[in-house]
């Protein structure tokens, strides 16, 4: 791949260059969800993912799950839970990193021990 595709470039750069037309059309792409059975392990990737976190610690599996957990029962979901890899890297409170679902506006209840 040319070294280009894999510049980190600063966001006043990248608006200034024509990115944010880019930005603004992947924001208003529709979810598809609702065309795939939600209770199944293919239909559930194409949930909206209520958690907007992705790191986590090597090795684990702990965020993946968290977010595979709440594409498919999230909107109806509690989660009470040790502190682990998103309730750190999701700041000083445990529902930063969490949003809601588009058309309820309901999103998953968390909290953890520290």
């Amino acid at each position: 791949a040319p070294y280009t595709l894999l510049a980190i470039t600063p966001l006043p750069k990248a608006l200034e260059s024509g990115h944010e037309k880019f930005w603004n059309f992947a924001m208003k792409v529709p979810n598809r969800g609702d065309r795939f059975v939600p209770f199944t392990l293919k239909g559930s990737l194409f949930q909206q993912p209520l958690t907007e976190l992705s790191s986590a610690c090597d090795g684990c599996g702990e965020t993946p799950c968290c977010k595979l957990i709440m594409q498919m029962f999230g909107k109806r979901m509690i989660i009470a839970s040790a502190t682990v890899c998103s309730s750190i890297s999701g700041g000083t409170a445990g529902w930063v990193p969490r949003t809601t679902d588009e058309k309820t506006g309901r999103g998953v209840a968390w909290s953890n021990s520290l």
